[in-house]
């Protein structure tokens, strides 16, 4: 269904990452449009030491693609000082710090920013998708607050660190994250320890109450049986000696149910001490988010106020990823992020997110998602039936279509998801025997189309390779949580940014962007393109004639019809870009 996340790839990031000062002066060209400055500006009310945020930031953004990566490298080695930064390290290591910082909304400004530089009023520039998927973040230190043991889905391993959720954009042409979070995990099998010690204990209160109930039967089956032998007593007839018989009978029913009660708890007694002492073993092996009770106190704590944006982050870490992609998906929205899809893997494929797409119907949005082949259950349009996707892949195998354009066999199924109307997509690409589960919320894609719309959610995955291996995401070595909130913020800015010099270097919006936003830039550079030409022109010219090019110079400076030349070269200029 899609590459092997851990196939080498080399990315669109790659043909200008390669020169580090050419990155670092393309940075400072594309802060120009984002117009930086400006946007930190609102954030200059929290400061440190007398220097603003805006001027921080900037740093902070630029600071990877010098010869250091590491804030106090870049003073220490003397980088600071070549590019006319003055002071000390402190602030910049406390504004990362700094709690106060609302991190989610700077990013969306600068998110914001790109959708708007790069939007392009009355055409349509293809399909726009949300997309929302995670991957680990490992750590090296067990200290970093609020890091805990994290599972690898790609490599199958197990490693200290975050699992970093990210939504993102797509607008038709390049993909920019909107929005992100961190979660720790508590662990599996500590809690599966937990919940088999629990069920232990109720069969073991069920088995005891049992017990009693028969203790109590077989008492008053004794009392039962004394009365009917005082009456045969008193009167020997064969009515009574019936109930003698009976009263017998019932008593010894009632001590071997006792029996076989006493057996039961004894044996639920044996299950609850092998599930302690197997709770026991997990707690030192595999303990809760994989922390010893030592590591839980080395671990790095900070204590925030309830009314700081750095207390919301913290609170995200043991929020359930369903959970919160439903909350990313609404700030998306409200941020002016409209797409036409949301895609998803078969990890986040849910009922609650198929509602949480379909409640923005006003809106035209239609969910895109990967599905688990396990036991939820459809309900079967043809006759109301319940069905998992295993048993609708039997029962409508041979009804199989070939995709020629594709190579690949796909069944289409109409259901029910709970009370929505779906389209189930059966998938089976090339020679590969497994069967895929496509589901989609809009009932007119066809699957060609649909497998193009899906497709498109491998640019998040291209994104989580190129931030790791050229911006280094996720190689912050602070052991605060802001911190890191800090720095995934600052890589993600970086990120759009260079998406954004991508797009305006090496697509052909380059005209537009430049014709409809940087107009101005766009006229002197052309200017200064052909004043090159024409003064390499004079120069040639001078050497052929023998005349004195500095006088030839002086002439033409003086000239009062110079300015109307420039003005025909700008005119030129501005036609040859219409013509782009």
């Amino acid at each position: 269904m899609q590459q092997s996340k851990t196939k080498l790839k080399i990315g669109e990031l790659q043909t200008y990452l390669d020169n580090d000062n050419q990155t670092a002066e393309c940075l400072q060209d594309v802060i120009k449009f984002f117009e930086i400055r400006r946007i930190f500006k609102f954030f200059d009310s929290i400061k440190r030491c007398g220097v603003s945020v805006a001027d921080i930031l900037l740093i902070l953004i630029i600071l990877t693609f010098h010869e250091s990566a590491n804030i106090y490298n870049f003073f220490h080695i003397g980088i600071a000082r070549k590019l006319g930064v003055k002071g000390k390290k402190n602030p910049y290591y406390d504004q990362k710090n700094n709690e106060k910082i609302d991190w989610r909304s700077l990013l969306y400004l600068i998110g914001r920013r790109f959708k708007y530089l790069t939007s392009e009023p009355g055409k349509q520039s293809g399909i726009k998708a949300i997309i929302f998927d995670d991957s680990p973040l490992q750590k090296t230190s067990k200290k970093t607050e609020l890091v805990s043991r994290i599972h690898d889905h790609v490599t199958g391993r197990f490693v200290f660190g975050y699992k970093l959720l990210v939504c993102g954009y797509w607008d038709g042409v390049s993909f920019i994250p909107i929005d992100f979070s961190l979660h720790r995990e508590r662990g599996n099998e500590l809690d599966k320890a937990r919940s088999r010690k629990k069920k232990a204990e109720k069969q073991l209160q069920s088995a005891q109450k049992e017990l009693s109930q028969k203790e109590k039967d077989c008492q008053q089956a004794k009392i039962t049986l004394k009365k009917a032998e005082a009456q045969k007593q008193k009167k020997a007839c064969k009515s009574v000696e019936k109930k003698v018989e009976q009263a017998r009978n019932k008593l010894r029913k009632a001590r071997i149910n006792v029996k076989k009660a006493k057996k039961e708890v004894k044996q639920k007694l044996i299950k609850v001490e092998e599930t302690t002492l197997a709770l026991k073993e997990k707690m030192k092996t595999q303990p809760t988010y994989g922390l010893s009770a030592t590591d839980k106190k080395k671990q790095f704590k900070k204590k925030c106020s309830s009314d700081t944006h750095g207390y919301e982050r913290t609170k995200e870490v043991d929020v359930k990823k369903n959970d919160n992609i439903l909350r990313m998906l609404s700030r998306a929205v409200k941020n002016g992020f409209v797409a036409d899809y949301v895609l998803v893997d078969s990890w986040f494929c849910c009922l609650e997110l198929v509602k949480k797409v379909l409640s923005f119907y006003k809106k035209g949005i239609h969910l895109v998602a990967m599905a688990k082949m396990n036991k939820t259950k459809y309900t079967l349009v043809s006759n109301s039936r319940l069905y998992t996707a295993k048993e609708l892949l039997r029962k409508y195998r041979k009804q199989c279509h070939r995709s020629r354009k594709l190579k690949a066999k796909y069944i289409k199924v109409p259901v029910y998801f709970g009370d929505i109307r779906v389209n189930l997509f059966f998938v089976r690409l090339g020679r590969c025997n497994n069967w895929k589960l496509l589901l989609t919320t809009d009932l007119s894609l066809g699957f060609n189309k649909l497998m193009e719309i899906y497709h498109i959610r491998w640019s998040i995955e291209t994104f989580f390779k190129e931030a790791k291996q050229y911006l280094h995401l996720g190689k912050c070595q602070s052991s605060n949580y802001d911190a890191q909130i800090a720095d995934i913020t600052i890589v993600m800015i970086q990120y759009i940014m260079l998406v954004f010099y991508k797009r305006i270097h090496y697509q052909q919006s380059i005209g537009f962007l430049f014709h409809q936003l940087s107009r101005q830039i766009v006229e002197d550079n052309i200017v200064q393109h052909h004043l090159l030409i024409f003064w390499d022109l004079i120069e040639k010219l001078s050497e052929v004639t023998g005349i004195d090019i500095i006088e030839v110079f002086r002439q033409i400076i003086r000239d009062d019809d110079v300015p109307e030349i420039f003005l025909k070269l700008l005119q030129i200029g501005n036609a040859e870009k219409l013509v782009a």
